[in-house]
């Protein structure tokens, strides 16, 4: 799953990197992350985002207090337009994530597949159903939890680069 948008700036694309800058803090070792899971809600200092811009372009998660695997990972480039400057950005799941999702839909079908084979001639197949209609659902709310998270992201960005 992934979601593209551009946004427009009337800055230059320095300033714009510059702005982006200004609400990401670079991204946690190994111990500020354990500190941070036992924590919460944000402190007075924290920015919204983590992590690294490179040149033109940049990687970012928005930072958020909570497990949700499906927070998309921010990839994004600044190149200069006329009027100002424009933003590129991609946002998808994690790799990590795609694979779960793709090992765990292929083992909920492959047991559809032979639950319906075996089971539809007898009158016990509505669990097979049931099963597939779960799986369904957590790739539903799989997907929302994705594009709100996006949603915010692309939201919070808008309002950095415009200021």
């Amino acid at each position: 799953m992934f979601y593209r948008t551009r946004l427009h700036a009337v800055a230059s694309s320095a300033t714009v990197l510059a702005r982006v800058q200004a609400v990401t803090d670079s991204e946690p070792d190994l111990t500020a992350r354990f500190k941070s899971a036992f924590r919460l809600g944000a402190r007075a200092n924290e920015k919204p985002f983590v992590g690294r811009i490179e040149g033109s372009s940049f990687r970012l998660l928005r930072r958020i207090y909570h497990r949700n695997s499906f927070r998309p990972q921010i990839r994004g480039s600044v190149i200069d337009a006329p009027g100002g400057s424009e933003v590129n950005l991609t946002m998808s799941i994690s790799p990590a994530v795609v694979i779960f999702l793709l090992v765990w839909f292929g083992m909920v079908g492959g047991f559809a597949r032979i639950a319906l084979r075996e089971i539809l001639p007898s009158a016990g197949a509505w669990h097979v159903l049931i099963m597939l209609a779960a799986g369904i659902a957590i790739l539903a709310i799989g997907l929302a939890l994705f594009l709100v998270e996006a949603l915010k992201a692309r939201r919070l960005l808008q309002a950095a680069i415009q200021t």
